[in-house]
């Protein structure tokens, strides 16, 4: 962070560093006090997103017991809310703030898709939240793209002397091995690697690629600064068979997690609409996020905030690929880039300030990283050869050339270039892993 700046951005600063101290101040009671309203297991929320653009609605479709809440017993009110979907509990007697969540999804996406615009659709989604030990209030919300305001979308009481019954989400043959011990799960960063068209006699080849994609991610910046506050699981569940569903090669394989290329029309987009069977696999061991291997060669992935990241097992940018999509997946970060297709459109609104870290509409740009620019640095920042090692504002990125700026001229989540994260993505990031393991 730089010493130099201007007396306006000092001010700024200060004013959002009290504000800071207000909030925690205010959630401080709740953040210390995790275990007298929450125990050791996980309630998990099957849900159903359905509808398009123009309406959709949500529904409860199952309730579990889990084990392993992995989750930081100290901070347990999302300050962050990068998410387009939220949950908050409270404590159903005196109305207390216990926890809120925050996260998006495929659904979020769909609505800007040319599908997605009229077409219904059902998407399924899960909630993992601490397992309550007093009766509680669970309310969901929604905040459409390109606002500011969360609407209230679903509410319910839930009395833990009532619980639900306690069902088995593992698939039997799911195998699990850790590949990285840093300590408790409470402290640190917990995620699962998890198959997907790897076959039973497949599985050594599953935990080698977790070995070696944990090291393009353990080696990269700023992971490997904080390699101590990560743990890593391989979680093994077969394929019928090898490989993924790929329609732009007619192809069609039947997986554990029915993953394909081209989700939304977008070749290079490697998703699975079945989300519970992902879950399911996942809570065989303790977790906070969620990479999936897909066992193919070919050059694509995904990621999306608090809900999952994908990367190929064996493409040559296999490292590149699993640091950008996990980008998004972990530190809610955007893409700069604006130049490759995408299935989304209109997908910012430029009026609006957006709620990733990265990006800027300079609408609320102070609420950004205008902090780590230098005062003989202009705003925005051209495109000029001096410039290309200094965080600035530069224009083009969130999928647009124009009215949307990005921090760096290029960046891990710009081009195809591992550990190349810029300053301020790899602030966000550094952040994010202090949530989960401070």
């Amino acid at each position: 962070m730089k010493t130099l700046q201007k007396k306006g951005k000092r001010v700024t600063k200060t004013i959002f560093l009290i504000f800071c101290l207000l909030l925690y101040s205010n959630f401080s009671e709740a953040q210390i006090r995790y275990a007298e309203y929450f125990s050791d297991k996980v309630l998990r929320i099957d849900l159903l997103r359905s509808g398009n653009a123009l309406k959709d609605s949500l529904k409860i479709t199952s309730l579990y017991t889990e084990e392993f809440w992995s989750g930081c017993r100290t901070k347990t009110i999302d300050v962050y809310e990068y998410g387009d979907y939220k949950v908050e509990i409270n404590d159903i007697s005196n109305g207390m703030l216990l926890f809120s969540y925050s996260y998006s999804s495929l659904f979020s996406e769909y609505l800007f898709t040319e599908q997605g615009r009229n077409e219904s659709k059902d998407f399924q989604e899960t909630l993992r939240i601490p397992f309550p030990k007093k009766t509680i209030s669970i309310a969901f919300f929604k905040r459409p793209k390109g606002t500011e305001g969360w609407i209230e979308e679903l509410r319910l009481t839930f009395n833990p002397n009532k619980p639900p019954m306690i069902v088995n989400t593992v698939v039997s043959t799911t195998k699990m091995r850790k590949i990285i011990d840093s300590g408790e799960p409470e402290h640190h960063v917990d995620i699962a690697f998890i198959s997907e068209g790897y076959t039973l006699d497949e599985q050594m080849k599953f935990i080698e690629d977790s070995k070696r994609i944990s090291e393009y991610l353990l080696n990269c910046e700023p992971f490997s600064l904080h390699k101590d506050r990560m743990n890593i699981w391989a979680v093994f569940s077969p394929s019928d068979e090898s490989g993924v569903t790929d329609p732009s090669e007619n192809s069609v394989k039947e997986t554990a997690l029915g993953f394909n290329f081209s989700t939304f029309g977008t070749d290079r987009y490697l998703m699975t609409e079945n989300h519970f069977a992902l879950r399911n696999a996942a809570s065989a061991v303790p977790y906070d996020h969620l990479i999936v291997i897909v066992n193919t060669d070919k050059y694509g992935g995904g990621g999306i905030y608090n809900f999952y990241a994908s990367c190929p097992s064996d493409n040559s940018e296999t490292a590149f690929l699993v640091v950008h999509e996990f980008g998004h997946s972990f530190a809610g970060l955007a893409d700069e880039y604006w130049t490759s297709d995408v299935s989304v459109t209109a997908y910012y609104n430029l009026e609006t300030e957006p709620v990733e870290p990265n990006i800027t509409t300079l609408v609320n740009f102070q609420s950004k990283w205008q902090d780590l620019i230098e005062e003989e640095t202009p705003v925005p920042t051209p495109n000029e050869k001096k410039y290309r090692t200094t965080t600035g504002v530069f224009e083009g990125g969130g999928y647009v050339e124009k009215g949307i700026y990005r921090p760096y001229y290029d960046c891990t989540m710009k081009s195809v270039q591992y550990n190349a994260f810029c300053p301020v993505c790899r602030r966000a990031i550094e952040e994010t892993i202090r949530l989960y393991s401070e």
